[in-house]
């Protein structure tokens, strides 16, 4: 996480504000685990195998390949935030299709229970306070779960 917190803003996270750039780094330390500053194709890998998805290496080298300017073979913050926001702001299909990731039971909302699963698939170990924390902080419309329009509003903020 060390490598992230020293990342100075470019012309290209410049047109980011504060708080997307804050997400950013969140989920590039989620893909970095081992924090060396940039996300390979195993950590991208892991992290997409975590939400059920299951990319061939190909499909995985591609998305790496796409923003890695510098031939490395991952990619650093900047790239990450590229490659996260490469086709502008999301559309309302791919946060549907983001929701229905963490939504397995397809009831609308998602629960502790079904985000504990995709935190543990990630390798994170979080107690059933810091589960319910989460919650709490995400759901806006105060159901006890994070619904569709709690969880556009998180991710848009």
């Amino acid at each position: 996480d060390a490598a992230v917190q020293h990342i100075q803003p470019t012309h290209d996270t410049m047109a980011f504000s504060q708080g997307m750039v804050d997400n950013f780094k969140e989920a590039f330390a989620l893909f970095d685990k081992k924090g060396h500053g940039v996300v390979t194709t195993e950590d991208l890998g892991r992290v997409m195998n975590a939400f059920g998805l299951e990319p061939s290496q190909d499909e995985l080298h591609n998305m790496i390949t796409e923003v890695d300017g510098s031939g490395k073979g991952a990619v650093d913050f900047a790239e990450f935030m590229k490659m996260m926001s490469k086709n502008g702001t999301s559309t309302a299909s791919e946060l549907k299709e983001t929701f229905a990731l963490f939504n397995k039971s397809g009831s609308g909302k998602i629960s502790s229970a079904e985000l504990k699963v995709i935190m543990e698939g990630l390798g994170e170990k979080i107690s059933d306070t810091d589960l319910a924390e989460m919650i709490r902080l995400a759901d806006v419309s105060g159901q006890g779960a994070v619904s569709f329009a709690d969880f556009e509003a998180l991710l848009l903020e």
